[in-house]
Formats: C-alpha cells, structure tokens, sequence
C-alpha cells in the first residue's frame, strides 16, 4: 500500500514527521511547541483518513493577562487567549451606597496585557411625598446619603398638618412619604341673654356640641 507524510510545521520549519498507509486512521498529533506567552494548537485537531500528504501548521494564539485592582485588597490576575471571553470574571466588591462595575466588559477585543479598574456611581432612589388620602404631592430622585426636599406642607379642613411620616435626611432606599394631621378642637361657650357663661366645651372638628 501507499505510504504518506504527515509534517507538522511551526512557521517555517519541519517540527516533526509521521509516515502513514493509505486509508489508515491518523491520530498521532503530538504537543504543540510551547512558545511563551501564546497559546498553541494546530490548525487540524481532529483524527482523520491518510489519503495524501498532509502539513499540518502550528497556530499560535498571544495570552492577554488581566489584572483586576481593588481598592483595597490585592489586585486579582486571570488570563483569556486573544479573541475570547473571560468566564470566571472576578467578584465585585460591596460598596454601601454604590454601583460598582468593571470599567472593561468586553473582553474580548483585547490585544494586550490590561489593569482592568473599578467604576463606581452613586445608587439614586424614588422619593415620593403623599398626601393623607394618597394624592402624590412631589416626587424626586435623590441620591443615596443626601436628603430630599419636602413640598409646601398640604392643608386640609378641620386639621393641622404636623409633619412627614418618616425622616428624609438621609436616603437610602426608595420611599414613600405620607403627609401627618393632627385634627383641630375648638372651644365652644354657651352664654346667656345677658351673657353669663352657661357651659363651656371642647369640640373635636366635624362633631356637634352639647
């Protein structure tokens, strides 16, 4: 039968030689050369049928290292071959207050070795103030840690307004914040034609005197 050559090349060089009969199921692909700071395969990775002769070239693909700094830890190191993604992206770190993201989200435009840094930006929430009966008096979006502003105090017939539900100095979190009253009393005096007092009372707003 027939005899072939299988060359594996690196460049232009011969890295090495297989001889292999006709039809026969080649598998001997031996370890690509290592060549520092690359990863390296060949351009045909998978067993076939020796049918001519075949050369076979080294592909070699540059390692990207990736350096993660955190503020206040030691920085983290992965490695991607070029043109890939990362999968095992390191943790973010827990900042009150803040969104934190990784300033590189593709990684796999990369051509070289990268610091990769931290971004952060204030956390904003919803503050909403209402009133009693949950007509909505202002809305804002304040950022976390500063205070909101109140609208003009509401009024209401027969009540004094006496507050906010809740403080507001320091947000934290979305909020509702409800308009308090406290209802007014009045005092009311019975007198006589000549004017002497017959009775006194104290009447909560909207009931009848007796």
């Amino acid at each position: 039968p027939m005899s072939f050559e299988i060359v594996f090349m690196v460049g232009d060089d011969v890295y090495l030689t297989f001889v292999s009969l006709y039809g026969e199921l080649f598998v001997n692909f031996p370890e690509v050369p290592i060549l520092d700071n690359y990863y390296g395969t060949w351009d045909v990775q998978e067993a076939f049928l020796v049918e001519e002769n075949v050369f076979i070239n080294a592909v070699y693909l540059k390692i990207i290292t990736l350096t993660f700094i955190y503020p206040d830890s030691s920085p983290v190191v992965r490695q991607i071959v070029k043109g890939n993604t990362l999968d095992d992206i390191p943790e973010l770190p827990d900042i009150i207050g803040k969104i934190v993201k990784w300033d590189i989200e593709d990684f796999s435009v990369l051509i070289e070795d990268t610091f990769v840094n931290l971004v952060t930006t204030w956390k904003e929430y919803e503050v909403i103030f209402k009133d009693e009966d949950g007509t909505e008096l202002k809305r804002e979006t304040v950022t976390y840690g500063e205070a909101a502003t109140s609208p003009e105090a509401p009024t209401r017939i027969g009540h004094t307004f006496t507050g906010w539900s809740q403080a507001y100095d320091e947000v934290t979190e979305d909020m509702i914040i409800i308009a308090t009253y406290e209802i007014n009393t009045y005092e009311v005096i019975f007198r006589d034609e000549d004017g002497t007092e017959l009775k006194r009372e104290t009447v909560t707003y909207g009931e009848a005197a007796t």
